[in-house]
């Protein structure tokens, strides 16, 4: 009977095996399975390395500011009559080349020739009054000398102020009549350069006040540019900046300029008036 007991123990073994190989088949599908039905993991991070960084970018001087502005005489002037009165005569117009000394306008002189008439007059009463002090002074002092108890020490002295009074009287009325002479010479507007009228404004007949605005004149050749600059951008302005200007109407037009004059008080809009000389065309 021994064989037969190894021939039953060898089946035995052999289920034993299968049902081994079958349980390792089961546990790697469920391995398959749980690792296909959870959640996918994230892609990796790339790490940034931290690394310090340094922004070039063009310093504020360096920025290219626009500003429009008015195209005026370097040279100018505002004339004006020094006396007041009735325009008689205006000799230019706009656009017209004046020498200097030329006239421009002249007012009516009635006026001015009475106040000279007037002030010979006082001046040649004033003279025979000092005339007149003069000879009762002279009179005194020689009584005086010949008989020095007849006139008094006190009448001498009045006849001496009496006639200091009528000279002071007389440089006083030579000063009247110096002035209305001068007054009736400015009733005639002379150019005080050679140059071009810009603006008139006066016609004649008109009744102008003294230092009433008649003519702006200017220089022919130099030019500026006059130009409003806002209280943010006045700091980067400087005497002396070079600058470039252009014509919109005219193109291709490219000057270069200097920044000559910038007002320390700010007009309309906190907006500072500069002006810029034109020098030269640029490339």
């Amino acid at each position: 009977m021994k064989p037969n007991s190894r021939f039953q123990r060898k089946p035995m073994l052999t289920n034993f095996r299968a049902i081994g190989i079958r349980f390792v088949w089961l546990a790697a599908g469920c391995a398959v399975i749980l690792t296909a039905c959870g959640k996918e993991e994230p892609p990796a991070v790339e790490r940034i390395r931290a690394i310090k960084t340094h922004t070039v970018e063009e310093s504020e001087a360096g920025f290219i500011r626009r500003f429009s502005g008015v195209v005026e005489a370097a040279d100018k002037s505002s004339i004006s009559f020094e006396v007041p009165g009735n325009v008689r005569e205006v000799r230019i117009n706009v656009g017209d080349r004046v020498s200097k000394g030329q006239v421009l306008a002249i007012l009516d002189t009635r006026t001015y020739n009475l106040n000279v008439e007037a002030a010979e007059a006082d001046l040649g009463r004033a003279r025979v009054e000092l005339a007149d002090s003069r000879t009762d002074l002279d009179r005194l002092r020689r009584i005086a000398q010949q008989d020095p108890g007849a006139i008094s020490q006190t009448a001498v002295d009045s006849a001496e102020a009496a006639y200091d009074s009528a000279s002071k009287n007389v440089q006083f009325a030579t000063s009247q009549l110096s002035l209305a002479k001068r007054d009736l010479a400015k009733t005639v507007l002379r150019a005080p350069f050679d140059g071009v009228i810009a603006e008139r404004f006066v016609d004649a007949f008109n009744e102008v006040a003294r230092g009433q605005r008649m003519f702006d004149i200017y220089v022919e050749g130099g030019m500026e540019v006059a130009i409003s600059i806002p209280e943010s951008e006045i700091k980067g302005i400087y005497p002396g900046m070079d600058s470039e200007i252009r014509f919109p109407t005219i193109l291709g037009s490219l000057f270069n300029g200097d920044v000559t004059e910038i007002s320390s008080v700010a007009s309309v809009a906190n907006a500072f008036p500069v002006k810029v000389t034109i020098l030269e065309p640029g490339q």
